[in-house]
């Protein structure tokens, strides 16, 4: 092999590595990505939940929310998550003010605590690992909601228990392996069943009221 043709060779080689490397990407302490060692995490959270109430505000909405959750991972990319949360929002209530005339007054807003538990099955976008620091995911959540201290309303209306259904879009940031945030936002599907006094507003006989919520929390991973 004369001296040109070792050159080339080389040449050839070092291409080759080079190329090697760059598919196999960052070295390991360069890289942005990161092990999440731990697999179950507890949460205090606190966040906002808006919202108009329905078209007669009568459904619980805007106000503040304080709660805890646990969450254990089964693999990578999927992670179950169980929470408990109370709500202090306020409604309007309506009142009925003749009987004969059928004639409804809505007042408000009124304080409301609603208290809601839920089970969330969590899809990590970036399985085990994190990407600078964040480990973003997409959530479904199912839900039931317990009112509390319901106001005085005489018109037939009962928020009750309900049943929410609530996609969520969120990211944890791991601050270290034991800690890290959370950041959620969710958009709160439930059914608000209507008395027949309320046909005149409202032609149908419930309706589903979605509202935002914004959620925040520092947690503890085991």
């Amino acid at each position: 092999m004369n001296r040109r043709r070792a050159w080339l060779v080389a040449v050839l080689v070092a291409l080759a590595v080079g190329a090697a490397e760059a598919q196999v990407g960052h070295e390991p302490r360069n890289s942005p990505y990161r092990d999440i060692t731990k697999g179950m995490a507890l949460t205090v959270t606190t966040g906002y939940f808006g919202g108009s109430g329905g078209s007669l505000g009568v459904g619980p909405h805007n106000g503040t929310t304080l709660g805890g959750r646990f969450d254990i991972r089964l693999s990578n990319t999927f992670q179950f998550g169980f929470s408990g949360t109370v709500a202090d929002l306020e409604r309007n209530i309506v009142i009925l003010e003749s009987d004969t005339t059928l004639t409804l007054r809505t007042l408000g807003p009124v304080p409301q605590q609603v208290l809601m538990f839920d089970v969330s099955a969590q899809l990590n976008l970036t399985g085990g690992k994190s990407w600078n620091r964040l480990a973003p995911y997409f959530a479904g959540v199912i839900g039931l909601a317990i009112a509390e201290n319901t106001p005085a309303d005489n018109s037939g209306f009962s928020f009750g228990n309900k049943i929410y259904l609530t996609p969520t879009l969120g990211t944890r940031v791991i601050i270290t392996q034991a800690i890290q945030l959370r950041f959620e936002a969710r958009a709160n599907f439930w059914k608000l069943s209507y008395p027949p006094l309320f046909q005149a507003a409202n032609p149908s006989t419930g309706q589903w009221v979605i509202s935002p919520w914004f959620m925040a929390g520092l947690g503890i991973a085991f």
